[in-house]
């Protein structure tokens, strides 16, 4: 599997050159978790700074602090229960973790994800489904589309 890094948009080919984070902050003794985001870790990161939040900047706009999990925990088997977990704890907002979910644990989404419009919009397959829920098939069909592409 590969995944898009948020920060740079480039593949994160390798589960190990991974990492998951989002910003949680305190709203009067609740902890809310909002955000996630798929970036490069900082060692396989492609830019000098790193692809990961500034947990500083992060702190001192908004008083935020920066959560994460490397990436290799939240893949497989093991990583849907902790997914799911952080799903009924309310982490993130239902869409966000649902987003977070497919991204994670669906075989080449995250490298297409962000092209369903144009492909559906060039004919390439007729969604059946609630948009960004698509079937293998219609992420296969949008990965080759791409490939036609150059």
């Amino acid at each position: 599997m590969q995944w898009i890094c948020d920060t740079c948009s480039t593949p994160i080919s390798e589960v190990k050159d991974g990492w998951v984070e989002w910003q949680t902050r305190n709203d009067d003794g609740v902890w809310i978790k909002h955000s996630p985001r798929i970036v490069h870790h900082r060692p396989a990161s492609p830019r000098a700074h790193g692809c990961q939040y500034d947990q500083d900047a992060i702190y001192a706009n908004g008083r935020n602090i920066v959560g994460d999990l490397p990436l290799d925990l939240l893949v497989g088997a093991d990583g849907l229960i902790t997914l799911l977990s952080f799903v009924s704890d309310g982490y993130f907002g239902l869409e966000p973790s649902l987003d977070l979910i497919q991204r994670l644990q669906v075989p080449d989404y995250d490298l297409v994800r962000r092209h369903f419009d144009e492909a559906i919009g060039e004919g390439v397959f007729e969604p059946n489904s609630k948009p960004g829920y698509y079937d293998v098939h219609q992420i296969e069909a949008v990965k080759d589309w791409l490939k036609t592409r150059g």
